[in-house]
């Protein structure tokens, strides 16, 4: 559950290729029921390269993603309607890619560092910051809410991947009792918190939510 890239032999990037686009002013149907409404495609561009992808919106329309700027390096992005497309760096690495956003434009996603391991990382006020791991080698950020907590996935000193909050410059494990992995993708305002959870020999997972105290 905690890998995320794959290697192309040339160099590592992420395995994800080109970014969705829209039919400008096409009148869309949501099946039976519903309303139709117009379809408005923005192309958001790129950093360079020949391929872009968006991950996550916030309430103001801001996008994080990642852009390809070469051929085998890919950079996480921040995206507003008043600057365009801001290249957000890497944790040292070579490709970095952003997959959540709030509405204070605080960016998380995930990092090769200099060493070559991949980190879950978050982007505040123009500096990006390594959220380090659970012990192990890999973790990846997924969402952030406004009150700054963090959710993600990262490998443990065992090899196995457990869900984690970071708040307050501190990771806490959310891993299972039972020892089955667990992954998180979601966060709210109340700090509930959305993911998977393993089932012990078994190669299925269960929907599970967890609940935090909120921050204020």
């Amino acid at each position: 559950m905690c890998g995320l890239l794959e290697n192309t032999g040339s160099g590592s990037r992420f395995g994800y290729q080109n970014y969705i686009t829209w039919v400008p002013g096409k009148v869309s149907k949501m099946g039976e029921v519903g309303p139709t409404f117009i379809v408005k495609n923005t192309d958001l561009g790129t950093l360079g390269g020949t391929s872009s992808q968006a991950f996550s919106i916030n309430n103001a329309g801001d996008v994080a993603g990642f852009s390809d700027i070469s051929p085998t390096e890919s950079h996480a992005f921040l995206w507003t309607r008043k600057t365009g497309m801001i290249d957000l760096g890497n944790l040292g690495g070579q490709s970095g890619i952003a997959l959540g956003i709030n509405d204070k434009d605080q960016v998380v996603g995930v990092s090769f560092t200099s060493s070559g391991q991949l980190h879950a990382f978050l982007w505040s006020n123009g500096q990006m910051n390594d959220l380090v791991t659970l012990g192990g080698t890999v973790s990846r950020a997924f969402a952030i809410n406004n009150q700054g907590q963090i959710i993600g996935t990262s490998q443990t000193a065992s090899g196995s991947c457990h869900a984690f909050l970071y708040q307050n410059g501190t990771m806490t494990d959310f891993g299972s009792n039972d020892g089955a992995e667990t992954d998180a993708y979601g966060i709210n305002e109340k700090g509930q918190i959305v993911g998977i959870k393993g089932v012990a020999s078994n190669p299925e997972f269960l929907p599970i939510v967890w609940t935090t105290t909120p921050l204020n």
